[in-house]
């Protein structure tokens, strides 16, 4: 067939990785375990046929990391959208998105996110955003910013201060050469290790999980 799936398996805390082989491109997507018994008995049931329903509420990840923080970060948006939502998501690095091209259409959610160093995105995500437009899907954006998320302990910023001057000046100067409206916006701490050491650590878990829950409540419209 052109589209089966081989095998689930069990990841971490209740998600499923369920390995889907379509057009000799192989791909896994995260779900839930009822998500993943439903997503293989609709493959037997109808001997490789692909329906609507199987693909319903995607949502794809994709990150540009550098040193790994923004993929641990994508990850955990990954794990809290599909145990707080049930979403089924697939994630991806910014350097494979080229086996997403035919398969971008399949997915009603985008989440985008990137690395901040030197106050510059990675110029690979960035390309991917000027160049489409996203004309039927939810797109959320996210950048990492370590230096300006530890204002925070540095300069005794807020946590919100801290966020929104990073907001301004990572995500919002970029919103007009867009050709899409994000319904979501928001930066993230990092980390920065030099010589073994870590120099600072403004990378927070608690605010992940917490903005990918009323991501997750906006892409099923809703939010309140």
């Amino acid at each position: 067939y052109p589209y089966c799936i081989y095998y689930r398996r069990n990841i971490s805390h209740g998600i499923y990785g369920v390995c889907q082989y379509r057009l000799n491109d192989p791909f896994i997507t995260y779900c839930s375990e009822q998500q993943a018994r439903i997503i293989c008995c609709n493959f037997i049931s109808l001997s490789g046929e692909i329906t609507n329903r199987i693909l319903m509420d995607q949502t794809l990840i994709i990150f540009g990391t550098r040193k790994g923080t923004t993929e641990n970060t994508a990850r955990v948006i990954a794990e809290t959208l599909v145990l707080k939502h049930k979403h089924r998501v697939e994630i991806t690095n910014i350097s494979d998105i080229k086996k997403f091209r035919k398969r971008l259409d399949e997915f009603n959610n985008l989440i985008v996110g990137s690395s901040i160093v030197s106050g510059r995105w990675k110029s690979s995500v960035l390309r991917f955003l000027l160049k489409h437009k996203f004309q039927y899907q939810k797109i959320a954006l996210f950048v990492t910013a370590g230096s300006t998320m530890n204002k925070e302990k540095k300069y005794g910023y807020s946590r919100e201060q801290a966020r929104e001057e990073a907001v301004h000046n990572y995500i919002d100067k970029y919103l007009e050469k867009f050709d899409f409206i994000p319904i979501a916006k928001t930066a993230f701490g990092g980390m920065v290790i030099r010589s073994g050491k870590e120099k600072f650590n403004s990378w927070n878990r608690e605010d992940i999980e917490t903005w990918a829950i009323q991501v997750g409540k906006v892409f099923a419209g809703n939010a309140k």
